[in-house]
C-alpha cells in the first residue's frame, strides 16, 4: 500500500472519530441545495460543498456524523456534488460539509453552515390555524425581485425533522418600474436637476445686471 493512500485511509479514520484538528486560517466551505433544500419525497438532490481553494477533498456530515466522502465523478476544482436519490424522511436532517488538504499533513477547515434538509409528505395534514401557530414571514430587498410563487411548510424541530406538504401557493406581483427601467429615471432627474441649476445661475446672473445698471447711469450724470 503506497504511503499516499495509506495516509487518506488514515486521515478518513481519524475524521470518522473526530480526531483531527479543524485549522481556522482556512477559509469556510459553503453548502447549498438543488433543486431545494425543501423537497417531496422520492426526489433527487444534489448537495453541493463550495471552497475557495483548490485540491482538496470534501467530506459531508449528517448531524455529527460522516455521510459521505468527495464523490469520484468528475467535479470542477474546488467544488463537491453530493447525490442523494429517491429521498425519504430518513435523509431529512441537518448536513454541513468540510475539506481537507490533500497534501501531508492534512489540515481540515472548519465546518460549513448547517444546511436543513426537509423531505414533505402528504400524511402530514397541513394545519390551517389562525392563532398562535401562524408565522409572520418579512420580505426584504429590492422590490422587484420580490415578485413570485410562494408557499410555506411547518416541520418538527428536531429529528426526524417531519415535514408537511407545501401550502397552496401565494402569488406576489411587484407594480411599478422594472430594474432596468432605474437608470432611465436616474438620468432624467439628474438631467431635470441640471437644468433647473442652469436655469436659476441664469436668473441670479441677470439680476446682478440689473442692481448694476441704475448706479452706472447715475454716475454718467454728475460726471456730465
Amino acid at each position: 500500500m503506497s504511503p499516499q493512500l495509506l495516509s487518506l485511509l488514515c486521515f478518513g479514520l481519524c475524521v470518522g472519530q473526530k480526531d483531527i484538528s479543524r485549522d481556522g486560517s482556512l477559509p469556510r466551505p459553503s453548502l447549498s441545495a438543488w433543486p431545494s433544500s425543501v423537497v417531496p419525497a422520492g426526489s433527487n438532490v444534489t448537495l453541493q460543498c463550495q471552497a475557495p481553494t483548490r485540491e482538496v477533498k470534501f467530506v459531508l456530515r449528517k448531524g455529527e456524523k460522516v455521510s459521505q466522502f468527495s464523490p469520484s465523478s468528475e467535479v470542477p476544482e474546488g467544488l463537491a456534488a453530493f447525490q442523494l436519490a429517491h429521498v425519504d424522511t430518513c435523509h431529512a436532517g441537518e448536513y454541513s460539509c468540510e475539506y481537507y488538504t490533500q497534501a501531508f499533513p492534512h489540515r481540515t477547515s472548519p465546518l460549513s453552515d448547517t444546511l436543513l434538509l426537509l423531505v414533505t409528505e402528504r400524511r402530514v395534514p397541513r394545519r390551517r390555524s389562525a392563532g398562535r401557530d401562524r408565522v409572520l414571514f418579512s420580505l426584504q430587498g429590492a422590490a422587484a425581485t420580490l415578485a413570485g410563487n410562494y408557499s410555506c411548510v411547518f416541520h418538527q424541530a428536531g429529528p426526524p425533522f417531519q415535514a408537511s406538504e407545501p401550502s397552496d401557493r401565494l402569488e406576489i406581483s411587484v407594480t411599478g418600474p422594472r430594474p432596468g427601467d432605474y437608470s432611465k429615471f436616474n438620468l432624467i432627474r439628474l438631467a431635470l436637476g441640471a437644468l433647473t441649476m442652469v436655469t436659476m445661475g441664469a436668473a441670479l446672473a441677470e439680476a446682478c445686471r440689473a442692481r448694476r445698471r441704475p448706479a452706472s447711469i447715475q454716475g454718467r450724470a454728475t460726471s456730465g
